[in-house]
């Protein structure tokens, strides 16, 4: 690969990067929902969106790859983490990380009802516990 080529890939990238952080910057719907969806605030938001366009910007120039992907690396650590820690948190439950385990204890004692009913209560109609 030529060095012409690696430094075009370079400024797709920082230009993908730059589109991305404007995105979280200029508050789109999509940005918005999975920042609440973590559960972390809207300055953050913001602070990783500055991060990206910083990023970006490193990344259009030649001399800068090496800063610019190591702030990306650091944005991506970063954000692998809260993803990591958000999944943590959820509760056991039907949809949570019992249903596994719930599934294998309903396959082991010969039980022909779903795993959900192992892993939570379900409430039929009228809100009786089934």
């Amino acid at each position: 690969m030529t060095t012409i080529a690696i430094y075009l890939v370079q400024a797709v990238l920082g230009l993908t990067v730059m589109i991305f952080g404007a995105s979280s910057l200029l508050g789109a719907e999509i940005m918005v929902r999975s920042f609440e969806l973590v559960g972390i605030g809207g300055s953050l938001r913001l602070a990783i969106g500055v991060a990206e366009i910083a990023a970006g910007l490193c990344l259009l120039f030649p001399r800068g790859g090496i800063m610019g992907s190591a702030v990306l690396a650091c944005v991506m650590v970063g954000t692998l983490g809260v993803s990591i820690g958000h999944i943590a948190s959820r509760p056991i439950g039907a949809a949570g990380i019992g249903a596994p385990k719930a599934a294998a204890v309903s396959l082991y004692l010969g039980d022909r009802r779903p795993a959900a009913i192992w892993s939570a209560p379900a409430q039929g109609e009228g809100g009786i516990d089934i």
